[in-house]
């Protein structure tokens, strides 16, 4: 017993130095394979000198913007006051007047106006899909062709009445009153 005990103990250090030389190995050969330049961060990681700085004003604008976005993906489209896209977009527009980005963002957002609007008018409720219209018209302007141009359909179209479905009811319509036409023009005219 104590030979099979003394042995294990002489073990030890032999799998403890083997670990050591195998570490120191890894180690070293990770050293290797590092480029030579200090150049080698892509650009895309954050933590990369090659990203140019910016000035106090242009992170506010990015902020701004990266504000917007979230409150876009979020639907809180102009609603809560104090924390909704139009509000951020906005903002960035009057620190920064061409942004594109602030633009686009606006953009998006009466275009999701107007989707929510010809949704409404879709499921039969007109005055909510007057009223996201007129968010549509209070964000791109009442000029904006598109706002012209869906609120020409929901003037046209029944609420609750897809173009689909109103386009077989007037077929259906034409069809019945055209065959009231034929009808009297087949009867014989009495003098």
């Amino acid at each position: 017993m104590n030979a099979v005990h003394s042995n294990c103990i002489n073990m030890k250090p032999a799998a403890v130095s083997r670990l050591i030389f195998l570490t120191l190995l890894t180690l070293l050969a990770g050293c290797q394979w590092m480029p030579e330049s200090e150049n080698w961060i892509p650009e895309h990681w954050p933590w990369s000198d090659k990203e140019k700085p910016q000035d106090a004003r242009q992170q506010a604008i990015h902020n701004l913007i990266a504000k917007g976005n979230l409150a876009f993906t979020k639907d809180r489209l102009s609603v809560p006051a104090n924390d909704n896209a139009v509000m951020y977009y906005r903002q960035a527009l009057k620190m920064d007047p061409g942004s594109e980005e602030a633009r686009d963002g606006l953009t998006h957002v009466s275009k999701r106006f107007r989707k929510l609007a010809r949704t409404a008018h879709d499921n039969g409720d007109k005055s909510l899909a007057l009223k996201y219209l007129k968010l549509a018209e209070s964000v791109s302007g009442t000029e904006d062709p598109s706002n012209q141009k869906l609120r020409r359909k929901l003037q046209a179209t029944p609420a609750g009445q897809d173009p689909q479905a109103l386009g077989r009811s007037l077929r259906e319509r034409y069809t019945t009153e055209n065959n009231l036409f034929e009808e009297n023009q087949t009867l014989p005219k009495n003098p």
